[in-house]
């Protein structure tokens, strides 16, 4: 078993969250996904909130509820493999390759929330459970990332998912993009925030933390 806003407008090159069991966390209501999966080459960890929740509804992976589609129309309409030019903080580029797959596993056996989102600027959203294979071509990154993809159309979704930077299987060394008096090894984070579907981008953020508790931030990588 394996677990796991900035927005960017750099484009893909190529189309491609606990009450009790029955009941999924939320991914956008600090969802600490703590098991580190080796098997499936990757982590987890938190999920990043967001405000506009509301009434959720527990559904199959193919019922259609307010949202008016399905998860399966959601997963239909993601290629199941994309790739694109990831471009990091450095200047170096490389190929990325993310694969997305339906979670019935890990996520509480794959059930799908219908969330009846609440707000001004908040509309209906399905949330997905999935695994996201995030590998670079250059091996700096090679990871699996667990959580599930918000979708407020079967065109597109989000994913948000932290991943601790020590644990890492690629062979990123995040110590080297910060300052050295910003860089705290035991509290450092990868925040990956992406979309998929057609309009479909990316951002990677190191996040850390001095000894008196002030974060640092610094983006790592973009597509």
């Amino acid at each position: 078993m394996c677990n796991s806003e900035l927005f960017s407008s750099s484009k893909w090159l190529n189309s491609t969250q606990n009450q009790d069991m029955h009941i999924p966390r939320l991914a956008y209501f600090a969802l600490v996904l703590t098991t580190a999966l080796a098997a499936c080459g990757g982590q987890t960890g938190e999920v990043a909130p967001d405000f506009c929740d509301g009434p959720r509804t527990w559904l199959g992976r193919d019922a259609t509820s307010l949202t008016g589609f399905s998860a399966d129309e959601v997963l239909g309409a993601i290629p199941a493999t994309t790739t694109a030019s990831l471009a990091w903080d450095n200047g170096d580029t490389t190929t990325l390759t993310l694969s997305v797959a339906f979670d019935d596993v890990i996520q509480n056996d794959g059930m799908v929330a219908a969330i009846d989102a609440q707000g001004e600027s908040c509309s209906p959203r399905l949330e997905v459970p999935v695994s996201i294979a995030f590998e670079t071509a250059d091996g700096l990154l090679g990871e699996t990332l667990i959580g599930y993809l918000l979708a407020e159309t079967p065109e597109s979704a989000r994913l948000q998912a932290d991943l601790y930077a020590q644990s890492l299987m690629g062979s990123l060394d995040a110590s080297t993009h910060v300052p050295g008096e910003s860089w705290d090894p035991s509290s450092a984070k990868l925040f990956f925030d992406l979309r998929v579907g057609e309009d479909a981008s990316g951002t990677i953020t190191l996040d850390t933390h001095r000894e008196d508790g002030e974060q640092s931030n610094a983006v790592l990588a973009s597509w």
